[in-house]
């Protein structure tokens, strides 16, 4: 098990009698989204159970914060710590994990989107 608070992640081992299905995604690169794209996100928003949910990538990111993006859909508490999937020519890619949530409607979310770091975390 690992866990992190930089990047408001925990990674676990789970052990099972019972097969669990699961896919590999390979990590894509936040800065080559463009509008209109469509996001997924996985997370447990409002502790109602696993979801997931679309967005679409509105706008570049902010000016002050180049980790905010500016999506059509507010993401609700929950969703932190869960990754942001994009798809490019049919596949899926990890493109960034939500790092905090808007507090009202703005449809503003940052995203950690340093994979890098995040991928050599991982490994360690």
């Amino acid at each position: 098990m690992k866990q992190s608070e930089k990047y408001d992640v925990a990674l676990l081992k789970v052990k099972s009698k019972h097969t669990l299905k699961s896919y590999d995604f390979k990590f894509g690169k936040a800065d080559e989204l463009k509008k209109g794209d469509f996001l997924y996100f996985i997370g447990d928003p409002l502790g109602l159970g696993i979801s997931l949910s679309q967005a679409i990538y509105a706008n570049k990111r902010v000016p002050y914060d180049s980790t905010i993006f500016n999506l059509n859909i507010p993401v609700a508490h929950g969703y932190s710590g869960g990754p942001v999937i994009a798809f490019r020519d049919g596949n899926p890619e990890i493109v960034g994990i939500i790092k905090l949530t808007s507090e009202s409607n703005a449809g503003i979310t940052k995203i950690e989107y340093a994979l890098e770091e995040f991928k050599e975390y991982l490994q360690k």
